[in-house]
């Protein structure tokens, strides 16, 4: 008798339970940063996600994150759900440095680009195994999926008022959290399709959070803020089919309002226009001139 299992709603630690084939952890070459070369140690999947998370030293945390995403280059090898949800655990924990959190965000927007190509090795060899167990579920969550899914949930928890569908006011009071939001944000505009054209939520998401950006209680300058984000929209690639006149009218509307009210070194203005130069240069936007005429 087959046993139906979610396998989105199974712990890290179940998995990786799973996965116990070897006695050593980890591996760690050149602890304390002696040696002048740089050094790359291949290890399995899980000796890395060992390694994230009993290793308590910032550099070995963010090798760990590097080892995972290497190992993302070759999904044959790594299993399609234990990766993600071990990067997902690292960006909600607070205990992690911002750096690492940041870098898990980045890994997991590459696993989120990834996994839109259809079923692949990995995802085979784990429908195998879960069929031996008698463990599978028809019309289970994608791999690729869930690390997108883990990063939109993210910013939807922290940053998003449900009630009143629309995001919060910015409170950069912790610093922390302050440079994560830039990270995510910028991890999440670059995750592309099999096609290599940004997904409808991501360039959704971009515009509402430039499109609701209210920093009217916040202590502190929003302009390096804006600047990722109107750098995210440089980005974007969308197919021919698709109107890109919401980026536009945000990108325009944020070039005016830096016009009136100049930010600090004109950040704004010159993420703008870069962010339009990318767009003509990828034919998302028709290539005209005089759009920057006046900036000349």
């Amino acid at each position: 008798k087959r046993k139906r299992v979610d396998e989105a709603s199974i712990t890290l630690d179940e998995l990786l339970r799973r996965r116990i084939e070897n006695p050593v952890c980890w591996i760690k070459a050149d602890p304390e940063r002696f040696w002048i070369r740089p050094v790359q140690v291949t290890q399995d999947e899980v000796m890395w996600i060992y390694m994230l998370r009993g290793d308590t030293d910032v550099l070995a945390q963010l090798d760990a994150v590097e080892g995972l995403r290497r190992l993302g280059l070759q999904m044959h090898v790594v299993d399609p759900l234990l990766s993600p949800k071990a990067l997902e655990e690292v960006v909600k924990n607070r205990d992690y440095y911002y750096q690492v959190r940041i870098a898990a965000a980045k890994a997991l927007a590459f696993y989120a680009s990834r996994a839109r190509h259809g079923k692949d090795e990995a995802e085979t060899r784990m429908r195998q195994d879960a069929e031996s167990n008698g463990e599978w579920k028809a019309g289970e969550e994608k791999p690729p999926m869930l690390a997108y899914r883990a990063l939109n949930d993210y910013l939807k928890i922290h940053y998003y008022d449900s009630g009143n569908q629309i995001w919060r006011s910015n409170n950069f009071s912790d610093f922390a959290d302050y440079f994560l939001k830039r990270g995510v944000i910028r991890a999440v505009a670059t995750i592309q399709d099999n096609e290599s054209l940004s997904p409808t939520k991501v360039v959704d998401c971009l515009v509402s959070l430039l499109k609701d950006n209210d920093n009217g209680r916040n202590a502190y300058s929003d302009c390096y803020y804006l600047h990722d984000l109107i750098l995210c929209l440089g980005q974007i690639r969308l197919s021919k089919t698709e109107s890109p006149e919401k980026i536009w009218d945000q990108i325009s509307r944020y070039l005016e309002y830096d016009r009136v009210l100049p930010s600090y070194r004109n950040l704004i203005s010159t993420a703008a226009l870069r962010a339009t130069c990318e767009l003509m240069v990828a034919d998302v936007l028709p290539r005209d001139k005089l759009r920057f005429k006046d900036f000349t």
